[in-house]
């Protein structure tokens, strides 16, 4: 008989393996059909390139990136299906779903002029998706469902906080591309402008004046700062407070690192400008204080602080200097990663605000 005061059993703990394997499925279809733009009827069948001659040049950095970016897929797809299936058919059944979808997305290339299909590109994603599923094979599907599980209670996350992580992650993945302004995301206006050049006087008008730049910036990195720690302190446990300042201290060292590449290694902290370290301290200063809020006015001020940076970025003035320096840049092969980067960084506050709002709703009795 079980005693009335006793505590009811825990839940047991789930992956958000379905979340991750998605996210990377429109990660691979973004990238692969990047620029997605000038799309043409083509001359030739779409999958002509299965019986054309193997191209005459190609760089190891286009053979490793094919091969790398299925890789994870295999993985995640055969852990998924080995909910479903027996082990050995699941990661048979991931690798020949891997291949159907690289097929795909290299006949959708043949209606783009910026990309080129290839059977090698096929059969180099084909390969990294066996790779992943042999991982599986070799080490087991519930050893791995128990990977990140154990990596969630050594960390101390909350609950359900799987989609939390992933938009922490897209978050730092968006410091890898050079911004004219430190940490900056959801700049819609100059995407319309590229868009709708009828458009260009009326954005025009609304930007701030250079007078208003360096408090403008200071305020934007400062709400920045604020609303990323507060969902860093949302995904952790009470006992891990100090967790929050993870993310901002690796965008920061993201973004040395960007700088280094792009400008040498010298100038590893040119992004570091004044206005930055002001907005990063009131940021830091703020979250010091908000770290010991209750949940709820927690995801409030997030939500608040994501929304200001977003349309103090929006209204910032273009940075000259910054627009000469990238109009040099020679991306080479990463030019479709780049693409993607630039995309995360447009809708990532708002999926940011999105998911804090989805938050406060799970948490509407907690005051």
């Amino acid at each position: 008989m079980i005693s009335p005061t006793a505590a009811p059993p825990a839940r047991p703990v789930r992956s958000h393996l379905a979340a991750w394997l998605l996210a990377w499925i429109a990660v691979i279809v973004y990238v692969s059909l990047h620029p997605w733009s000038g799309w043409r009827v083509p001359g030739v069948p779409l999958l002509a390139f299965l019986s054309e001659p193997w191209p005459r040049y190609w760089t190891r950095l286009d053979l490793m990136m094919n091969l790398v970016a299925y890789v994870p897929l295999g993985l995640l797809g055969a852990t998924w299906l080995a909910r479903r299936l027996p082990t050995g058919a699941a990661a048979v059944t991931s690798v020949v779903c891997a291949g159907l979808l690289s097929c795909s997305l290299e006949a959708l290339q043949t209606l783009l002029p910026a990309r080129v299909s290839s059977l090698p590109d096929l059969l180099l994603n084909v390969a990294g998706a066996f790779v992943g599923a042999l991982v599986v094979l070799v080490v087991g599907p519930r050893r791995l469902e128990a990977l990140p599980i154990a990596i969630a209670r050594a960390l101390a996350l909350a609950p359900g906080s799987g989609p939390g992580v992933l938009l922490l992650a897209a978050w730092l993945a968006v410091q890898c591309h050079p911004q004219s302004v430190a940490f900056a995301s959801g700049e819609l206006l100059p995407l319309l402008a590229g868009r709708f050049p009828a458009l260009d006087g009326w954005l025009q008008s609304i930007r701030l004046s250079g007078e208003w730049q360096p408090v403008a910036e200071v305020c934007a990195i400062a709400a920045t700062t604020l609303g990323v720690g507060l969902l860093a302190r949302d995904l952790v446990r009470n006992h891990s407070r100090t967790a929050i300042a993870l993310p901002i201290v690796l965008g920061a060292l993201a973004k040395s690192a960007v700088s280094a590449n792009l400008l040498g290694a010298r100038n590893a902290l040119a992004w570091l400008s004044a206005g930055t370290q002001g907005g990063m301290l009131a940021g830091a200063l703020l979250l010091v204080l908000g770290a010991w809020w209750r949940p709820r006015a927690r995801l409030l001020t997030a939500i608040a602080a994501l929304a200001i940076a977003t349309v103090l970025h929006n209204l910032l003035p273009p940075n000259v200097y910054f627009e000469s320096t990238i109009a040099g840049w020679q991306q080479g092969g990463w030019t479709n990663v780049n693409g993607l980067l630039r995309a995360l960084a447009v809708v990532w506050p708002f999926a940011a605000i999105a998911w804090a709002l989805w938050r406060l709703r799970q948490r509407r009795g907690i005051l």
